[in-house]
């Protein structure tokens, strides 16, 4: 009778558990449907649209400004184009679209949050996650973020999951390799968080350390020629001008850094304020708290952390970062993370 009240009890929880999961995540889907608007409020917007609305799929992925972001147009130009043979509002498909990929990515980052902590830290990680201001913003609106952002979070986790497992499946590999590689090819910053991912390939799991890095250097140096050759098309240029094209062409926008005073004060200014503006000064200020309780306690754990947002420091100094902070945006899933482990053990936090 004990073990069948056990029993009965621990599928009643899996139950409840599984239950809130699916509330949850439909909530999450229709918050973001709530405020969706089609127009191109974004700069990039007109652009996007534009490409999506053209009727050759290999010119629309290869026209654009440098890098192409080819991965959105890749991934959305089919449904663009089904949604408007259907008479239906294209724009708004799209984005519709878009939530759901995020809404997909963001039950991952709880399982992946999970596997690296622990169910409380999940939780709290993914509530927060849900509610910064930027990724919401990313998810209702014409823009690349979301879609590269969300490969990015799905394929550490299957990363995580074939390192985790104690039998590792080469299909969890095979699909963290592919969302990878979407992602690179959608937005080519990816790069600046490949240090995350080997380091959390070792701090996993070192037996299978070597199979996780080649996977993700193969992820990379495919996407990689993928993104050269969208770019050498339509510039007429060959494959190994167009890795040169694909890897400076933003460089001119980054903010030109010098040792002096001056200098230093303006990258700590554009590392800071985009992370106050769209991940809240709270979830920061505890964030950067719970790093130094880690450095003290849980050295792996911090390294992972600082991994995780650090990059920010570099994705942060483009022209557009001090009012956007766009393009640190995955770094703010390692700030929820952070603050989570905080919040898990001080509730007046």
């Amino acid at each position: 009778d004990s073990i069948q009240s056990t029993m009965l009890f621990s599928s009643f929880f899996v139950k409840i558990t599984a239950e809130m999961t699916v509330a949850f995540l439909l909530l999450f889907l229709l918050s973001r449907i709530f405020f969706i608007n089609s127009d191109p409020v974004f700069f990039d917007s007109p652009e996007y649209l534009t490409r999506l609305a053209e009727k050759d799929y290999i010119n629309a992925i290869t026209s654009g400004h440098l890098p192409l972001h080819a991965g959105y147009i890749i991934l959305f130009w089919p449904i663009y184009q089904a949604s408007q043979s259907l008479g239906l509002n294209p724009a708004l498909v799209v984005i519709i679209s878009q939530t759901i990929v995020a809404t997909i990515a963001i039950f991952y980052f709880y399982l992946f949050i999970k596997i690296i902590s622990d169910k409380t830290t999940a939780i709290y990680a993914t509530l927060i996650a849900s509610t910064f201001p930027l990724f919401w913003v990313t998810n209702v609106t014409i823009m690349m973020e979301t879609p590269y952002v969300s490969l990015f979070i799905i394929s550490t986790y299957f990363l995580a999951r074939y390192a985790s497992d104690k039998v590792p499946k080469k299909f969890h590999l095979i699909i963290a390799g592919n969302c990878l590689a979407l992602s690179f090819i959608t937005h080519f910053g990816i790069v600046l968080w490949i240090p995350l991912l080997i380091y959390l390939s070792f701090f996993l799991n070192k037996t299978t350390f070597i199979k996780s890095t080649t996977s993700i250097i193969f992820a990379i140096v495919i996407s990689s020629i993928i993104n050269a050759y969208f770019i050498a098309i339509p510039n007429n240029i060959n494959l190994y001008d167009g890795l040169i094209a694909l890897y400076t062409a933003k460089l001119g926008e980054h903010a030109q850094f010098s040792l002096s005073i001056q200098s230093i004060l303006i990258y700590i200014r554009n590392f800071m304020i985009p992370l106050f503006r769209n991940f809240t000064i709270l979830v920061v200020v505890l964030a950067f708290i719970s790093l130094i309780i880690l450095f003290l306690k849980n050295k792996k754990l911090f390294f992972l952390s600082a991994l995780w947002f650090v990059p920010s420091f570099i994705a942060n100094q483009w022209w557009d970062s001090v009012l956007f902070g766009r393009h640190s945006l995955i770094a703010g899933f390692g700030l929820t993370f952070l603050a989570a482990n905080i919040l898990k053990k001080n509730k007046i936090a």
